[in-house]
């Protein structure tokens, strides 16, 4: 069934009211990454329960209607649904506890022509492999590659590039440079250049594709 424009945009996706707590917050936390080393206090008001503070992408995921696509009668495709891209804004921070109501609604409908499109991951070495300091962050990891994978397997026939850039180093950020002081420039991956690294995959030839690509500074040992 061919996708009907004005059906799309009038659909009535029902609200939903969902409630969570201080558990909630620091599993999600946890989820994505904080936390797996216990050393870095800045982390751990994410992921303890004292003076909690809840991450602002958390805001994503409350109040989620579920998959409506595949309940309801949209004319969409999904299986070839991918989440290309999201965003949030807070007028406020989120609380460590509640209940909200999520609302969803289409707002508009952007049609690229059949067999276009990428979606490219961002992976790191705990991808491949696991360490000693590493044991909550490199399963996560580790699933996100398959899913790449499996994900890449069969969204290539239908013309859509998926890929993943392992990245090796230490990413530039305040609080990189703020716990290591003395490391050079040189020393750290300029997110810039991830994004260039990302841009440039997303213009390969089909006869060219890839679907990992490892990126890490000069200088770095491996």
């Amino acid at each position: 069934m061919a996708i009907v424009y004005d059906k799309l945009m009038a659909l009535d996706i029902p609200p939903r009211e969902q409630s969570y707590d201080a558990k909630d917050c620091i599993l999600y936390a946890i989820g994505i990454g904080f936390g797996h080393d216990p050393m870095n206090e800045d982390e751990l008001p994410f992921v303890y329960e004292k003076n909690l503070k809840v991450l602002p992408t958390m805001g994503t995921v409350l109040g989620h209607p579920g998959f409506w696509a595949r309940n309801r009668d949209t004319g969409i495709d999904w299986v070839k649904v991918v989440n290309g891209e999201q965003g949030i804004t807070l007028h406020r921070p989120i609380a460590g506890a509640g209940t909200v109501i999520g609302r969803q609604r289409i707002v508009e409908v952007i049609d690229k022509g059949a067999g276009k499109g990428a979606l490219i991951f961002i992976g790191a070495t705990a991808s491949r492999r696991g360490n000693v300091r590493t044991a909550a962050f490199a399963p996560a990891k580790a699933a996100q590659r398959s899913l790449a994978e499996s994900m890449a397997r069969y969204l290539w026939p239908a013309g859509v590039h998926v890929a993943i850039v392992i990245l090796d180093g230490v990413v530039d950020l305040a609080r990189t440079r703020k716990a290591m002081p003395d490391k050079p420039d040189s020393f750290f991956v300029k997110p810039d250049e991830v994004a260039e690294t990302v841009f440039q995959l997303t213009q390969q030839k089909r006869s060219v594709w890839s679907f990992e690509v490892e990126a890490r500074p000069f200088g770095e040992t491996w």
